[in-house]
């Protein structure tokens, strides 16, 4: 092991990528023993995973190095030198909220692309035929094969691009808008979506259009060792049911 890789560090990335939340459990709990010396019981007692617990949140929050489950300091830029400089910036900047799979075979690589369609809520049916043939045009240019997508969790960046001169487009409708779209053409299932990053870049000088970036995650699964909610809702003891 690299002696500056942190122990979970190492059981993590020992772990295959769709490995069950109670497999990510497991290693916690061996690099807890690696780091602390402390043995546990099998399964750990209730005060044994109390320990843990806060050992994670300590090593969450206390450790500066940027590895798969704490949070890295990120540059940013105050002046790009064009409007696509920093579309492409917000469309490529990391996620600071998933851990990404780095492919060895099997999964997808992070995909980066544009749809050259001005930002949009409603698909009429002229606005429905330009962006079918938008993202036809991009399967083909790319190779792009939605099945190679299936089964893999994504985290998704849209950005839309709009004139200035423009009435604006709520953000959240305009990315839902483009995420229809690409529901079995770019990936198999939208319901693969783990995560959304939404940006809204206004310029002058530009018709419009989307950046989308595709990256494969590790899924967000109850892998935690404490199942406890701690999360109080307006006062209430539980959310409520609608």
């Amino acid at each position: 092991m690299n002696q500056s890789q942190h122990p979970l560090d190492a059981e993590l990335a020992a772990l295959d990528p769709h490995s069950p939340p109670s497999a990510r459990v497991e290693a916690a709990y061996r690099a807890y023993t690696s780091d602390t010396g402390e043995f546990l019981a099998t399964p750990p007692t209730a005060a044994q995973r109390e320990r843990v617990r806060r050992w994670l949140m300590e090593v969450h929050f206390s450790d500066p190095r940027p590895v798969g489950y704490t949070k890295a300091a990120v540059l940013q830029a105050g002046v790009h030198s064009d409007v696509d400089g920093k579309a492409q910036w917000l469309q490529q900047g990391p996620c600071m909220q998933c851990r990404l799979i780095i492919p060895t075979g099997s999964p997808p690589l992070p995909t980066y692309f544009a749809i050259p369609v001005r930002p949009f809520t409603k698909q009429v049916r002229k606005t429905r035929r330009l962006i079918s043939q938008a993202v036809r045009a991009e399967i083909q240019r790319s190779n792009k094969n939605p099945e190679d997508w299936r089964g893999v969790p994504i985290c998704v960046t849209v950005v839309s691009v709009q004139a200035s001169t423009e009435k604006l487009i709520d953000v959240d409708n305009a990315a839902k808008a483009i995420l229809d779209t690409m529901n079995g053409t770019i990936f198999p299932d939208d319901r693969q979506v783990q995560h959304l990053s939404v940006s809204r870049l206004t310029a002058a000088g530009t018709t419009g259009y989307y950046l989308i970036g595709l990256r494969p995650a590790y899924p967000n699964l109850d892998d935690v060792v404490d199942h406890t909610s701690r999360i109080r809702f307006l006062g209430t003891i539980r959310p409520i049911s609608l």
